[in-house]
């Protein structure tokens, strides 16, 4: 579970294959080799077709709140058992948190992966992909542009490659994904959707892993993580599918959106870089 931490090898090989006529732009084991992601946007005339539904008994396991549509919203457990409300507001009690305010968090870093991960699905539920960009540390981002830089993979410098806005267009077009999933399993567009997200989802990186990304990025990450698969449910019909993963790094005592684990596992997939 904790390879995506591990994984500029498996980066590189990925930028390579983009770069080789006829290579296949697959998604799935380098995120993850033994669980199912959500599935590659259809450019056929052909329907996406679904990813199959948790069991009601898988479903009926999950022992936490939801991060929902209306920001942190707190929903009863499926188990019908107590929850840990943390981190999340009731659904009397809306976030007074502003777009703004949420970016300016963002940028400061959170407090734990586990509140890292409820605002980056959530970002992924209200299309907020400036959100997602902002969660991104900055060392990170240098460090990964050097890297490339150093390895002379393309032949403009990797910050023009990798600007910012062609990056947000990446993660646009992951959300356009998740959201072509999501119409295929609602029954109506007013259907409200949730992520089925607990602390036992994320996994922290071993220490040797994360030795290997410091040493090869320049970097001096702490601490990371790695959010195990999470499930995309319809809260009116209960059908759900299986969504992105997300891995995180701590520095200076922050948490934030890795984005070497982020290129790596999801975006570079929908990048035109050559």
């Amino acid at each position: 579970m904790y390879h995506k931490l591990s994984c500029i090898v498996f980066l590189i090989a990925a930028v390579v294959c983009l770069s080789m006529t006829g290579c296949e732009k697959s998604k799935g084991s380098s995120a993850s080799s033994d669980i199912s992601r959500e599935e590659e946007p259809n450019t056929s005339d052909d329907k996406t077709e679904e990813t199959a539904a948790p069991s009601e008994e898988t479903l009926a396991d999950v022992q936490d709140t939801s991060v929902t549509t209306e920001t942190f919203t707190k929903t009863e457990p499926v188990s019908g058992e107590a929850a840990d409300t943390t981190q999340q507001q009731s659904a009397d009690e809306p976030s007074t948190e502003t777009p703004q305010d949420q970016l300016e968090k963002a940028k400061q870093g959170y407090s734990s992966a586990y509140e890292a991960a409820q605002y980056y699905y959530n970002a992924y539920l209200t299309d907020n992909y400036e959100l997602v960009y902002s969660m991104f540390c900055q060392e990170e981002i240098d460090a990964y542009n050097s890297y490339i830089d150093s390895i002379e993979m393309f032949d403009s410098p990797a910050a023009s490659v990798f600007r910012k806005s062609a990056v947000t267009d990446a993660v646009k077009a992951s959300m356009a994904n998740i959201d072509a999933l999501r119409a295929d399993n609602q029954d109506s567009e007013n259907d409200k959707w949730t992520v089925l997200l607990t602390e036992e989802d994320i996994f922290p990186a071993e220490d040797e892993d994360i030795a290997e990304f410091n040493d090869t990025l320049g970097t001096s990450f702490t601490s990371a993580a790695d959010c195990g698969f999470v499930y995309y449910q319809d809260t009116d019909n209960q059908r759900a599918f299986v969504g992105n993963g997300c891995a995180f790094v701590e520095y200076e005592g922050k948490w934030y959106l890795s984005y070497a684990s982020a290129m790596q596992s999801e975006l570079l997939m929908y990048m035109e870089i050559f």
